[in-house]
């Protein structure tokens, strides 16, 4: 009954282990259709990322859009008041020019005026110094140096007093236009200072006039662009909704899918096989022992027959033996010699006793040896038997290292996540460079002995063309930098499901030109809806109007001193 049920035993155990080796066929290619599905599956999800990305710019865009529309009259109504406060500062300038050719043409005549005074002056006192001459008794004429009759002297006198009056009513002329034309520059100059501070409003008002006029020229634009902008918006949520995207993968996921359902694998039932097989491999080790039992069957039955044959010779001879000395012992009495025999045979006994006890032992420690080798040998075809599963456990352990190693899962995540994080630092550099730099991440090189190999490699271009990375000066790698930052931030934080925090940027404006800082400010400001706050750490003065916050730290003899405006 025990070797019926080892054959049936063993039957169905062969029978498991052709049903296994075919599951383990197609559990091999199930594992290979499962990856590339898992890899279509995850590159559906990155064409879908894409989209999501191209709705949430154009939604950003199309807000901005909206924003610029609606502000439009605003933005028309501020250019009219800006243009006629410019037109009010083109008729200050007119009259600062009027005024300032009035002041010139009065300090002139104010210098024509000094002249003519001085030339009274002189007049004056040449009158008086004759007049003084004329005062002395018996004087001269003070021209021809004859002596003058008393008629002659009171009518020169009479002269110079008329003349000397004339000159004094000359210089109260002369002074009093003086003062006139004085005042009059004077009004003119307070006039000129109010005009001119005025003035100074302009520039700021220009600046201002040529903001707005930009700010109607994008808000006009933005009119025109919002209908195709809303189309596009439209269609990738119709694409995302409907999953009208990724024809190509999704075919290929189709056909694997098709692939799969007619493969019929069933792990549940490879499982099951697997732990009935390992149930059933006593039933080899038995049918192996069984084997050499059979094998060996008729040796050791003919041993087992001849050690009884001598055991049974032995105790006929012991018998013998014991009867010769009972006989003996009769005849013991009659003959000294008789004695001597029995004593010899009784000797002869013992050793025939000690020799079958030793025979006996010598059969039990064979037997025990017998069995062992058969335990040993079926414990070896049993350590075969694992060791084979072992080594297919050992291949598929090394698949597995493999799809889980830096070539495997994680080289396919990186490649998802590469373009996002290009498309992202992409538009940052856009907006900062106006379109003249690229970033292109590469995951593949070639090698010089032929053959690729991984990599990431970052290729920079602009309008010289693809050069390294350390080619670019400070203020161009800096805008990489920040740009790939930003974006490896973004995915970090989207695939983490949360949102960032903050964003610290320390100084990096002092590489830039002027064209550089403002491009960068407007890139942060494009960005601060994905941050809770952004610090800005700068020394550059023209930067502080940049941002509606500021914290301010000056340094004294007293120390530190902070400011928050």
């Amino acid at each position: 009954a025990d070797k019926d049920k080892i054959v049936a035993g063993v039957s169905r155990l062969n029978a498991l282990k052709e049903a296994v080796s075919e599951m383990d066929r197609r559990s091999d290619v199930f594992r290979d259709l499962t990856m590339q599905h898992e890899k279509l599956k995850m590159a559906i999800k990155g064409e879908h990322h894409k989209l999501e990305l191209s709705l949430e710019s154009w939604n950003q865009e199309l807000k901005a859009l909206q924003t610029a529309i609606t502000e439009l009259p605003v933005i028309e109504n501020s250019v009219s008041d800006l243009k006629a406060k410019i037109l009010s500062f083109d008729e200050l300038e007119a009259r600062r020019r009027t005024i300032q050719s009035s002041i010139t043409e009065l300090s002139a005549l104010m210098g024509e005026l000094k002249a003519q005074r001085g030339k009274l002056d002189d007049s004056k006192k040449d009158i008086e110094e004759k007049l003084t001459l004329l005062s002395v008794p018996g004087a001269q004429c003070p021209l021809c140096k004859t002596e003058l009759g008393e008629d002659k002297h009171q009518s020169i006198v009479t002269e110079y007093k008329r003349q000397l009056e004339e000159t004094m009513r000359a210089i109260e002329a002369v002074n009093a236009r003086g003062s006139q034309t004085k005042s009059k520059r004077q009004a003119l100059e307070s006039e000129l200072a109010t005009v001119e501070s005025r003035l100074r409003e302009a520039p700021e008002v220009r600046q201002k006039l040529a903001q707005a006029e930009q700010s109607l020229i994008w808000a006009k634009e933005a009119c025109s662009k919002e209908a195709s902008l809303r189309e596009k918006v439209s269609l990738v949520k119709k694409q995302l909704e409907s999953g009208d995207y990724a024809h190509e993968l999704r075919e290929k996921v189709f056909g694997i899918e098709q692939q799969m359902a007619h493969l019929d694998y069933d792990e549940k039932a490879h499982s099951s096989m697997r732990e009935e097989m390992a149930r059933l491999q006593e039933f080899e080790s038995q049918a192996a022992a069984l084997k050499v039992a059979e094998e060996n069957l008729p040796a050791d039955e003919a041993n087992l027959k001849a050690i009884l044959d001598l055991i049974s010779a032995r105790e006929r001879s012991i018998a013998e033996s014991e009867q010769a000395i009972s006989g003996l012992r009769e005849q013991l009495k009659e003959n000294e010699k008789v004695s001597t025999e029995l004593e010899d045979a009784s000797h002869s006994l013992q050793r025939l006793r000690e020799v079958s006890e030793r025979l006996r032992e010598e059969i039990a420690v064979l037997e025990h040896l017998l069995e062992k080798c058969s335990l040993l040998k079926v414990e070896r075809q049993k350590k075969d038997s694992e060791l084979e599963r072992a080594k297919k456990d050992r291949a598929i352990y090394a698949d597995l290292v493999t799809a889980f190693g830096k070539k495997g899962v994680q080289a396919l995540i990186i490649e998802n996540a590469i373009p996002e994080i290009q498309e992202e630092a992409n538009r940052l550099l856009a907006s900062m460079t106006d379109n003249a730099m690229q970033v292109r991440l590469e995951t593949i090189r070639d090698k010089k002995t032929g053959g690729t190999a991984e990599t990431l490699d970052i290729k920079i271009s602009d309008d010289m063309g693809t050069r390294s990375y350390d080619l670019y000066s400070g203020g161009e790698a800096f805008r990489v930098n920040f740009a790939l930052r930003i974006a490896l931030s973004k995915l970090l934080a989207r695939r983490a499901g949360t949102r960032l925090q903050t964003l610290i940027i320390d100084e990096g404006f002092g590489t830039q030109d002027g064209k550089g800082r403002e491009k960068l400010v407007e890139a942060i400001d494009s960005i601060k809806d994905d941050f809770e706050k952004i610090l800005v750490i700068t020394h550059i003065d023209e930067l502080k109007d940049a941002f509606p916050t500021r914290i301010e730290i000056t340094k004294d003899a007293s120390g530190s001193q902070i400011n928050l405006v």
